[in-house]
């Protein structure tokens, strides 16, 4: 049974494959960076400290410049982790990708 979370998430990577973020441009990143961005988003939507410390630890892992980390914090913290988890599903994608090639490559 897929959960709305489930479908929430799958949506957003569309979206994202829709801005451009598709395989040709998530495999240009060096490993782990589409992880590392992912982490930021989950860490800004676990939203539990209030002085902020959660927030500096998300912006110290996002691996792009800091302009372009634009998390909903508190307003809404499920938007985050589902961004979070879209990401760290690319980054999944682009490691399957890359051990099939490294498969094919065998024979």
């Amino acid at each position: 049974m897929m959960t709305k979370a489930v479908s929430d998430v799958i949506a957003e990577r569309q979206r994202q494959r829709e801005n451009g973020r598709n395989d040709a441009n998530d495999d240009g990143y060096i490993n782990g960076v589409l992880a590392l961005a992912g982490a930021a988003y989950a860490i800004s939507g676990a939203g539990l400290n209030d002085v902020g410390t959660f927030r500096l630890r998300a912006k110290n892992l996002w691996p792009f410049p800091l302009k372009t980390f634009r998390p909903a914090g508190n307003a809404d913290r499920r938007r985050d982790l589902v961004r979070g988890a879209a990401m760290i599903v690319a980054e999944i994608d682009k490691i399957d990708r890359s051990s099939v090639f490294r498969q094919e490559e065998k024979y």
